[in-house]
């Protein structure tokens, strides 16, 4: 792979384009507040231009820009605040006290700055990785005994992209970022989960049986969560 090159749009911004050997075809995608293009390598680079060009409208409805502002973002077990503070004043700083976590940001901090953004992100991810097991497992144990599942072992894993995962052996581990969804969805990853119990590939068996788990709003459950605009900035 070659040196990426940064391309700035009047509506996309900052593009960063990547050329890739391993590659046919362009794709594009969000990626830390900004687009992140893969061309295959030796492609004529107005061509890449124009296919940007091309793309914009898509990629212009599938952004998801993480805001922050002063104030509290509630979810189940526990509230996040953000608030100023002026002892570190180029500085975020974090400290929990449960059921509360505070973000301090800087006085002299720009909280549209996407360093910023991506400072206050990484934050409040440690301040959740912290607390997942707390946050999150007790709610998944009463579901599955409500449900009359029994998985070997629940546990929490790192990573953004997997929100859940269940081994051959009946253990269930729930990624910490579950942490920041509302209750129902983390209830559908539960139950996806859980499914997997009887179930391991995404057989139409196992869409059956998640379906059941979740009451029949699997479909409109998934749509949700595809749909869910994160309040930390995804890797």
């Amino acid at each position: 792979m070659s040196e990426a090159k940064l391309v700035e749009f009047p509506d996309l911004g900052t593009v960063r384009i990547a050329f890739r050997n391993n590659t046919s075809r362009i794709s594009a995608r969000w990626k830390d507040g900004i687009v992140s293009v893969s061309a295959p390598a030796g492609m004529d680079f107005n061509e890449i231009l124009r296919t940007i060009e091309r793309f914009t409208p898509r990629l212009m409805s599938l952004r998801k820009d993480v805001t922050y502002r002063e104030g509290v973002m509630e979810f189940e077990g526990i509230t996040f605040e953000i608030r100023r503070q002026s002892v570190c004043p180029g500085k975020v700083l974090g400290s929990i006290m449960m059921p509360r976590a505070f973000i301090e940001v800087g006085v002299s901090l720009d909280m549209d700055d996407i360093d910023v953004k991506r400072a206050i992100s990484r934050i409040m991810c440690r301040i959740a990785l912290k607390v997942a097991d707390k946050v999150l497992l007790p709610g998944a144990r009463k579901l599955a005994a409500e449900l009359n599942r029994r998985p070997a072992e629940w546990g929490i894993m790192r990573g953004h992209s997997t929100l859940g995962r269940c081994s051959g052996s009946g253990v269930i581990h729930l990624s910490y970022v579950l942490v920041f969804m509302p209750q129902e969805l983390r209830d559908y990853i539960v139950c996806h989960e859980l499914a997997h119990l009887e179930e391991m590939s995404h057989s139409k068996r196992f869409h059956a049986i998640c379906d059941k788990l979740c009451s029949g709003r699997a479909a409109e459950l998934e749509r949700k969560l595809k749909a869910y605009r994160w309040p930390i900035i995804k890797m």
